[in-house]
């Protein structure tokens, strides 16, 4: 009985770690092919991206904790209220705050960020060419602030379901989508079982079938030598193929190998790398 107490034990810790991953994952997926573009177009000095990317592993006392919240409430209202940020942006502005211990509750009182949401997610509705970024990041701050009713929740997985994306980006935010709205299940085989209107061969079909390469964005060169560019699209099918339950081929582990031996200097980087190397080397999603 001690022994399987025990294991009991480890086999928790194991599920905690896997799910800590997941939360890393989902942080980072936001980030995917659009970030280099957007860096380039935006001023990122003083973004809310780089201000929540600015708290990794940093201690603050209360009053520096309450003089960063009232600087993101201040900046929020200046740049957000009159429609001057992105989807993206608000969604950094709320991790920061809930990285801050703002609560969810605190946060939905704030009339102005309900309204950004719900004008946001009246413009998401037409996935049938691409999921754009506007789209990802509205719903994924939706269920996040769990401002879904659960037949909204439904009425996403079966319309994600249905569509199929022939490029990698699109493919990997529809099986994060699927993922996210189906309490982190690992495989596309266990969304079934949550929810009942989903085929499975459907799902199958539509995002395993034909699982798009790196190899038809990257250039030998980056393949070869794979630069912070580089990282994202095989972040992306890495996560596509063990969404899928697809193995690995020696191609793949090779790139995989690639970058688990360079260094990446940036946060972006450096955590792409990680996850990398937890789904195609060590198995772990």
């Amino acid at each position: 009985m001690v022994l399987k107490k025990r294991k009991r034990r480890k086999n928790s810790t194991g599920r905690v770690w896997i799910i800590s991953v997941l939360i890393l994952i989902i942080i980072v997926s936001v980030i995917g092919y659009g970030y280099i573009q957007y860096k380039k177009n935006s001023n990122m000095s003083n973004s809310f991206e780089t201000i929540y990317y600015g708290l990794k592993d940093k201690k603050l006392n209360d009053q520096d904790k309450n003089n960063l919240i009232n600087r993101l409430d201040t900046k929020f209202k200046n740049e957000c209220e009159n429609n001057k940020c992105s989807i993206r942006e608000v969604y950094f502005y709320v991790s920061s705050q809930q990285k801050l211990n703002v609560s969810d509750a605190i946060l939905l009182q704030k009339e102005s960020l309900k309204n950004f949401m719900m004008e946001n997610y009246k413009d998401s509705f037409d996935i049938s060419n691409e999921i754009s970024e506007d789209t990802f990041f509205t719903i994924v701050l939706m269920h996040r602030l769990e401002q879904f009713r659960k037949t909204q929740v439904e009425f996403w997985r079966l319309k994600l379901t249905n569509n199929q994306y022939n490029d990698l980006f699109n493919r990997f935010k529809q099986a994060l989508l699927l993922r996210t709205l189906s309490n982190g299940v690992s495989t596309y085989d266990q969304i079934e079982k949550i929810d009942s209107q989903i085929d499975t061969e459907t799902l199958k079909k539509n995002i395993c079938n034909d699982i798009p390469s790196y190899n038809s964005i990257l250039s030998t060169e980056a393949v070869n030598n794979p630069d912070d560019n580089a990282l994202a699209p095989v972040y992306n099918y890495a996560y596509i193929k063990s969404f899928c339950k697809s193995s690995f081929n020696d191609n793949d582990k090779a790139l995989f190998d690639k970058i688990a031996n360079k260094d990446y200097p940036t946060v972006y980087g450096s955590i792409q790398k990680d996850i990398i190397i937890n789904i195609g080397i060590k198995g772990l999603f």
